[in-house]
């Protein structure tokens, strides 16, 4: 009896399914095609992308926008899990400035509907470049960091009118969202025409920026950074030198570069890279160096580097590419001003100038004298004039000093004044600024890399060349400050030294800045 009862109950719930068969209501469901959006969108920094889909559901053909949920979501591969979502727009359309730095970035634009909770997403991506024309750019201290204010350049009136404050903040690496920083002290910031891994087999312009890291933008490609511009992966080796202190371009292809005690080289000619300290011998005799090298830009071919052994208190040189220094230097007792291979003081400070087919000015001092040695620093090199400047106007607490392009005149500062010292016929020091309380932080000028003076002082240039770059090559340029607000009184004067000791005309200024560290003619594109 049990087992009919089972039996019984079996066939039950058997024969219920199968009736149960077929008694469903299916509803198809609200599908969407995505149209209008490229494959790939070029975008200049700061625009926007004009994005406007096309929507077609298969249910809501007469959809109500507020139906839906619209997000533009930027992915950034290789980021940490938080990170790599990026909501940067909602919204049906993309008509609003790309928020994100310069780069390419993997983007995915999605719609929800809201009653389902249902929703489509459409890959696609955006690649934002920079159309910054060239200008000046600014390495101040930002807090415990450094940062970087732009100018930018307009052809037709010759001035500097649209600025970008902290401008490395417009930069990041698209693969992986990593945005630019320097972090540290400011060190150096300039510009340089050179080939080297990150950027492929040809020469481009690079912006070098330093603090204790270093870093660079690509300016030919468009004003673009991303993780393989560090300056790790141009060294020899890949790993000796992660950053440097200074730079010191000679040519497009073939500089030299200070870092804690050491030069390096790098040379497009023979494929050298930095990373292998040339301060030394040929008989493997190493020594230190001051942290400054003087070259020739005039006789750029020669590639010449003048630097002053600390150790031995001596002048040295690295010519021609060649990966060890070259000592004793060329010395006639009976003509020379001094030994340069038994100098015998310390160096203060050291210089090039372009004037008179180039020259090196060195500021060196013993038993509380000061000595200024000018020496021609071209194929020959010669130690020719050796003169005590101990009573000029306070050079002894001199800070920052800076060597005239045209007329070989030496500037320097102390506290807010700034001196010139004619070392060619008057042999005199005059003030030439005073800026009351406030500090100078920085003087110098600025030589150029792709643009020689030669071109700027062409007649045929008037219009061009020599609207943006006579001013930029010839001008001191001074940076003074607040030490009262030293974060934000940042100001930078570009000065015209008249042949003479005539009085200073400014060209131009800029301020807003920090404590100002360095500064740097971003040379291209040109403007016109």
């Amino acid at each position: 009896m049990k087992k009919l009862i089972y039996v019984l109950l079996l066939f039950t719930v058997f024969t219920a399914c199968k009736e149960d068969l077929g008694s469903y209501e299916y509803t198809d469901i609200n599908m969407l095609t995505i149209e209008n959006i490229q494959e790939t969108y070029l975008v200049s920094s700061g625009a926007s992308p004009e994005i406007y889909p096309e929507l077609e559901f298969t249910k809501d053909i007469h959809y109500k926008e507020d139906d839906y949920e619209f997000e533009w979501v930027s992915f950034k591969a290789g980021s940490l899990p938080g990170d790599k979502r990026s909501t940067v727009h909602k919204g049906k359309n993309f008509d609003v400035a790309f928020p994100l730095g310069i780069g390419t970035y993997d983007m995915f634009y999605v719609v929800k509907e809201k009653a389902t909770g249902m929703s489509w997403r459409h890959k696609f991506s955006i690649r934002v470049e920079g159309t910054y024309r060239g200008g000046w750019a600014i390495l101040y201290a930002a807090g415990d960091n450094a940062q970087v204010d732009y100018f930018e350049y307009n052809h037709a009136n010759g001035d500097y009118p649209k600025s970008y404050r902290n401008f490395t903040k417009l930069f990041a690496d698209g693969s992986t969202g990593k945005g630019f920083s320097l972090r540290g002290e400011p060190k150096f910031i300039q510009g340089w025409s050179v080939r080297n891994p990150s950027t492929g087999a040809a020469s481009k312009y690079q912006l070098y920026m330093g603090a204790d890291n270093t870093e660079k933008i690509n300016i030919t490609d468009g004003f673009v950074w991303d993780e393989r511009y560090a300056f790790i992966f141009e060294t020899a080796g890949g790993s000796a030198m992660t950053s440097i202190e200074k730079l010191y371009p000679v040519s497009a292809g073939s500089g030299f570069a200070y870092s804690n005690g050491n030069a390096f080289l790098t040379y497009n000619v023979f494929q050298y890279n930095f990373g292998t300290p040339i301060n030394r011998l040929a008989n493997g005799e190493t020594f230190p160096i001051a942290p400054y090298i003087a070259i020739n830009r005039v006789s750029s071919s020669s590639f010449i580097g003048l630097m002053y052994d600390t150790k031995n208190k001596r002048f040295v040189r690295s010519t021609g590419g060649g990966q060890t220094s070259t000592t004793p230097l060329a010395y006639n007792p009976a003509s020379a001003a001094f030994d340069p291979n038994d100098v015998g003081m310390d160096l203060v400070w050291m210089g090039a100038t372009n004037f008179s087919g180039g020259w090196a000015y060195a500021v060196l001092t013993k038993d509380n004298r000061y000595y200024l040695a000018r020496m021609q620093n071209a194929s020959a090199f010669v130690a020719q004039y050796l003169d005590e400047i101990t009573d000029i106007p306070q050079i002894a607490q001199a800070t920052a000093f800076a060597v005239d392009q045209l007329y070989g005149y030496m500037q320097y500062a102390v506290g807010g004044k700034l001196y010139q010292y004619d070392a060619g016929e008057t042999k005199q020091a005059y003030l030439m600024k005073d800026f009351g309380s406030r500090q100078i932080s920085m003087l110098k000028y600025d030589q150029g890399v792709v643009v020689p003076l030669s071109a700027a002082q062409n007649a045929n240039n008037v219009a061009t060349f020599g609207k943006r770059f006579l001013p930029a090559l010839t001008a001191l340029i001074c940076a003074t400050y607040d030490p009262a607000n030293p974060s934000a009184s940042g100001h930078v004067d570009f000065f015209e030294t008249p042949q003479f000791n005539g009085a200073y005309e400014t060209y131009y200024s800029f301020d807003g800045m920090g404590k100002v560290k360095d500064v740097c003619n971003v040379e291209t594109p040109y403007g016109w």
